[in-house]
């Protein structure tokens, strides 16, 4: 795709514009509770690529923010092709356990990368017998 822009300077301009490409992907993490679970994300491409989290859980996707207590997103832009981001898991537990992918779009297309958290719970409950004696 070849595209033709005003810069700042209000002179024309024209790039060949390409689609995001993954330079770091996300990776399965397998973590015991209450620990943190970091995944990264780096990708380039032209114009530079708008990067989003997203978990999927039990069939449903939800787009991750940062005012999410249970995340925390650092996403940083790198000249004019580059973004790079870690998502921070905080405190996980079961319930956090799910899919977290990467997704990555510019004027070309989109392009996703997903890694698994797998929780494993510190305690367990188990259950005991007691016996009653009846006098």
């Amino acid at each position: 795709m070849f595209i033709v822009s005003l810069d700042y300077l209000n002179f024309l301009c024209c790039f060949t514009a390409v689609g995001p490409a993954f330079t770091t992907l996300p990776i399965n993490q397998t973590i015991v509770d209450p620990n943190s679970a970091v995944f990264y994300c780096f990708t380039e491409g032209l114009p530079r690529p708008v990067l989003t989290w997203i978990v999927i859980q039990d069939s449903m996707m939800m787009e991750i923010s940062s005012n999410l207590t249970d995340f925390d997103i650092v996403i940083v832009e790198a000249g004019d092709r580059q973004v790079t981001s870690s998502l921070t898991v905080n405190s996980v537990r079961p319930a956090l356990a799910a899919t977290y992918t990467c997704l990555v779009s510019n004027v070309v297309r989109n392009n996703t990368a997903s890694a698994s958290l797998v929780v494993h719970s510190k305690f367990k409950m188990t259950k005991q017998r007691t016996s009653i004696t009846i006098i």
